[in-house]
């Protein structure tokens, strides 16, 4: 009589468990899993804050560069500036096909680093380096490398970003700009300061207090990365970082990108003070004077190609830089790409021309100061200038006018460089500087 109830009981406490164990199962089924993620990725970018140095980076000991299978190692930013060079190469990659290996017996392998690759140079892991006049200026007592060539300037490539209400350099006293430490970044705001009289003060990390009488810089690993910054700070709604000092593509990129709430203040339009150079792993040029030369000369050779038929070139660019088309064709408009009359007006003209080595050398040597540059070297041991000499006295490139010429006076930002004063070809009126440093006999 017990039994019943009993059953009853038991099949009612299983049927319960069953339906409580498929509703567990059930839900750890289609309920999505718990994973940490970032809400802003994407949108928010990371900061990457670099430590501030009060000396630069030590080199090493210098080696020469010795190559593999013919290849030299070059390395560049992401910078529109490089196109002759890349259009030279037919793209990044060593090939068979190149104008290097074809006319000069030698591969070129190019990589893009947006930090300063000389200690990299100095050690013989490169055979060259794409920099600035600038940053030459500051590596020269180490001797690392010898320069050969100008490549081009930058005409609007490099800009100084502000949040919205500021509208003059003066309104950044007190503030801080977020930008990468010995870079062509870092010297565009230490030029404009120099030549407005305001103070420099390099702050040892984004929580110091800013000097209210200097412009205060904090430092990011990179151009990109110091853009990145003042985006995070914008989109976050902080307002430590009043602006960041970079280069194209990632100056436009971070205005378009804060809604309106950052502009360009200026640009290096009108000031040609950040001129693009290459930089060769001192050993190797020494050891390999055939060599540099036809680097040198496949260097301007591309520069012409682009200068004269950039539109049949923009496919290689925009491949090597990951660019659609539009955008490499913008690009180049914010440089100017050197010929061989120009390099020789960048090489001669002495420090009152602004825009010459000379001028840029002399500047950075200024902007930086005897704390960051102890013992300036004389700027011609750093030059090696006989490879332009050779085009020259081989009359090769004889139909080339310069276009861009170093300047005796700022120009107000409406005034054009181009085409001024008045073009003259190469066998005139300027000879290249003898270097001091001697040179080594051509083989």
């Amino acid at each position: 009589m017990f039994r019943r109830p009993l059953f009853w009981c038991l099949l009612v406490a299983l049927v319960a468990t069953s339906v409580a164990m498929w509703l567990s199962v059930g839900r750890q089924a289609f309920d999505p899993p718990v994973v940490d993620s970032n809400p802003f990725e994407g949108i928010v970018p990371v900061p990457r804050i670099a430590p501030t140095l009060l000396a630069l980076p030590p080199l090493g000991n210098p080696k020469s560069f010795v190559p593999t299978e013919r290849t030299l190692l070059i390395e560049m930013s992401e910078y529109a500036g490089y196109a002759g060079l890349v259009v030279a190469n037919g793209g990044l990659r060593a090939s068979d096909h190149s104008l290097f290996f074809r006319d000069y017996g030698f591969k070129v392998e190019l990589s893009k680093n947006e930090q300063e690759g000389w200690e990299a140079l100095n050690q013989g892991r490169l055979a060259a380096v794409l920099t600035t006049a600038d940053v030459a200026a500051l590596y020269a007592p180490n001797r690392p490398a010898i320069i050969p060539v100008l490549v081009g300037y930058s005409r609007g490539a490099d800009a100084l970003v502000v949040r919205q209400g500021i509208t003059r350099f003066g309104e950044l006293k007190g503030r801080i700009v977020a930008t990468a430490q010995f870079s062509e970044a870092e010297f565009l705001v230490r030029y404009i300061a120099t030549e407005s009289g305001m103070p420099v003060n390099v702050l040892p990390n984004l929580g110091a207090v800013p000097n209210p009488n200097a412009i205060n810089f904090v430092f990011a690993v990179d151009g990109f990365g110091a853009c990145d910054l003042l985006l995070y700070e914008l989109i976050m709604n902080r307002d430590s970082i009043a602006g960041c000092s970079a280069w194209e593509p990632k100056t436009s990129e971070v205005v378009e990108r804060s809604g309106g709430a950052a502009h360009i203040l200026t640009t290096n339009r009108n000031l040609l003070i950040i001129a693009d150079i290459l930089a060769v792993n001192a050993g190797f040029a020494a050891e390999n004077p055939e060599t540099i030369d036809g680097l040198v000369e496949g260097i301007l050779r591309g520069n012409d190609l682009v200068r004269s038929r950039s539109e049949s070139q923009l496919i290689v660019i925009a491949d090597a830089f990951g660019w659609p088309r539009e955008k490499a064709r913008r690009e180049l408009r914010n440089v100017h790409l050197a010929n061989l009359p120009e390099n020789i007006d960048f090489f001669a003209a002495d420090e009152d021309h602004i825009g010459s080595f000379a001028h840029i050398y002399e500047a950075a040597t200024t902007a930086y100061g005897p704390a960051l540059i102890k013992a300036p070297l004389d700027r011609r041991m750093l030059l090696d200038l006989r490879p332009l000499q050779k085009m020259v006295d081989g009359g090769k490139f004889r139909n080339h006018v310069a276009s861009i010429e170093p300047l005796r006076s700022l120009k107000r930002e409406s005034e054009s460089f181009e085409g001024m004063p008045a073009p003259r070809p190469v066998t005139e009126p300027y000879k290249l500087p003898v270097p001091t440093r001697p040179l080594p006999a051509a083989r």
